[in-house]
């Protein structure tokens, strides 16, 4: 009875210190899942630089975000973020669908690059619309995901201070035409999604939230170029957004809302960390 005893304490001290490793290295396990799931999206490396998830006060920030450019363009990001805050209902952290009344996203720059060669932004939508799911569009109030993981509602995703800016190289020049090489920019106005839902593990719902963040920063950028922008260069980020919202609809109609498979092995990754494997 004794030897009962001891071994039933022996696993109770070992599910404590496992409970309090998981929430010590929390800011770890999410800043990964994070990554992980940026970087399955856009298919390029995804950096995050900090995460602060004190989950049970009721609020979660983020610093340093930044989605790599495509192999063949230049070295800075595609996409860089300053930093993020949400904050949610507390009641909701242990059930089903987790409620976050506002995730503000602050001091965004966008990098578009265009040459003989491509553009970049091609490559990461691209990669970005094999991504199904309903996070790059609201749901009506009353319809939910269904599915395994956890359900997300974000009944407000805002993004602030953000700026475009083009870097147009390599095109030839015509005799008697304004050479189209050249650096333009400008500022976004803000943007606000509302009741954006999307469901899954945590890196999954980091991906679907990282392409809803870049096709809405694309499409309002595509608005604020135009008369800034030259405009064989809008038409092709037009085009290639139309073709993204295209393959959207298919899928739906199709019935196809499981996340994408890149996805599912990041999550596999992240299970590895947990596990104190290397991911």
């Amino acid at each position: 009875m004794k030897i009962f005893r001891r071994l039933v304490l022996l696993v109770l001290v070992l599910l404590l210190l496992g409970g309090l490793g998981a929430f010590l290295f929390l800011d770890t396990i999410v800043r990964s899942a994070i990554e992980k799931g940026g970087t399955a999206a856009a298919g390029v490396p995804t950096t995050l630089d900090k995460a602060d998830a004190s989950f049970f006060s009721g609020a979660f920030g983020l610093e340093g975000f930044a989605i790599a450019n495509p192999a063949g363009f230049r070295n800075e990001p595609f996409l860089a973020l300053k930093g993020a805050r949400a904050r949610w209902d507390n009641g909701s952290i242990l059930s089903d669908t987790l409620v976050i009344d506002e995730f503000a996203l602050d001091g965004l720059e966008l990098n578009l690059e265009h040459s003989a060669a491509g553009n970049n932004w091609d490559k990461l939508l691209d990669n970005l619309k094999k991504l199904s799911g309903p996070a790059s569009a609201p749901e009506p109030a009353e319809s939910a995901p269904s599915g395994p993981g956890k359900n997300v509602t974000i009944r407000k995703l805002s993004i602030q201070h953000t700026r475009a800016a083009l870097n147009i190289s390599g095109m030839p020049d015509v005799p008697g035409v304004k050479s189209l090489n050249g650096n333009w920019s400008v500022d976004v106005p803000a943007i606000a999604i509302e009741n954006l839902r999307t469901n899954g593990s945590t890196a999954e719902i980091a991906g679907k939230l990282t392409k809803a963040v870049v096709e809405a920063v694309l499409k309002e950028t595509a608005k604020s170029g135009n008369g800034v922008f030259p405009g064989d260069v809008l038409k092709d980020l037009e085009g290639g957004l139309k073709q993204v919202g295209k393959d959207a609809l298919q899928d739906m109609l199709k019935g196809k809302t499981d996340p994408a498979d890149a996805l599912k092995q990041a999550e596999k990754g992240v299970k590895d960390l947990l596990g104190g494997k290397k991911p």
